[in-house]
């Protein structure tokens, strides 16, 4: 068995992809495979897919139709043979000796560790984003916490997964979303850790284009995905018996924050449509637990006090208000 398995989802990124591949091959630490699923790309990805498995016989290659990167990792899962898992983009790379210090670093009680990231945008410009060196149980409310709210956690790369507890707890990226999906497959797999590090040490380069991300994308069930993937947290932290007051002041006000975002993201919708949205959002029914926290949330009063007491009508009223004061 070979200690990692790195599975690279691939769709149309020819123009990245021997950078990607590269820079994997030429790791100093070497007891690794590498499955490239190739999503039923359109321009000459595949050629270069298999082009590496003759150069490197680490690099299995699996053709498939396109059906979206969730589907594409998961494939990647059922396909690994090694005690751990690390995914990478691919549009990234990673320096030459990722892997190597992840593994040193590894306790091997850890079910879980998490590097620092490069972000490196289309302009040239870089922005490092780092963690400190850390060990601890997963039901350390306050540690776990602060890792879950971190920007590294989020996205399935800058970590190495234990494929045992992917595998015993049918743990699968969600492929029937197109948003938060990652997340979703963090959060369901970090209820089985016992065991987490983090590592002060970013080797891992994640390309961000300036267009076409998803932030740029308008999703009508938003809030409902953003919603559904608080909740499944709350569960997390429930089962980890670190619901914390101080977590909860967290949790609920970042919840305010979902509703009036997704609420104003819909202001130039016709009325009727608004209003009914508005409706919807505010019958959530942990408002209530929401007001608890008022004095923790800095906001204009009286659109606070329409979200916090339902008043859809009313806030209905103040947008309307402030679309002609836009103009």
């Amino acid at each position: 068995m070979v200690k990692i398995s790195i599975i690279v989802p691939v769709y149309n990124s020819s123009k990245y992809l021997e950078k990607c591949f590269d820079s994997i091959r030429n790791q100093t630490y070497t007891d690794f495979e590498v499955i490239v699923i190739n999503d039923g790309s359109t321009d000459c990805s595949g050629e270069i897919c298999d082009k590496y498995a003759e150069l490197d016989n680490r690099f299995k290659i699996i053709h498939k139709e396109n059906g979206g990167v969730s589907q594409a990792r998961n494939i990647g899962i059922d396909n690994a043979h090694g005690e751990y898992i690390t995914f990478i983009d691919s549009d990234d790379w990673i320096d030459i000796d990722y892997l190597h210090n992840l593994i040193v670093e590894l306790d091997p009680d850890c079910d879980l560790i998490v590097s620092g990231i490069v972000c490196n945008y289309s302009n040239g410009s870089l922005k490092i984003l780092n963690i400190e060196n850390n060990s601890f149980l997963s039901n350390n409310a306050y540690k776990l916490h602060q890792l879950i709210k971190s920007r590294l956690y989020f996205g399935p790369c800058n970590k190495l997964y234990k494929t045992e507890i992917i595998r015993q707890n049918r743990i699968k990226f969600p492929d029937n979303i197109s948003y938060g999906e990652d997340r979703i497959f963090n959060y369901e797999y970090i209820r089985y850790v016992k065991h987490i590090q983090t590592l002060n040490y970013s080797g891992y380069h994640y390309y961000k284009p300036e267009f076409g991300t998803l932030t740029t994308i308008y999703l009508s069930n938003l809030f409902e995905l953003e919603y559904s993937q608080w909740q499944l947290l709350n569960d997390v932290y429930r089962d980890k018996r670190a619901f914390t007051p101080e977590i909860q002041q967290d949790q609920f006000t970042e919840l305010f924050w979902i509703i009036h975002d997704n609420i104003f993201a819909n202001r130039n919708q016709s009325r009727k449509y608004l209003h009914t949205y508005i409706k919807k959002l505010l019958a959530t029914p942990e408002i209530s637990d929401i007001k608890r926290f008022d004095d923790q949330i800095k906001y204009n009063r009286v659109i606070k006090y329409c979200i916090l007491n339902r008043k859809s009508l009313l806030l209905h009223s103040v947008i309307q208000i402030l679309n002609l004061c836009k103009k």
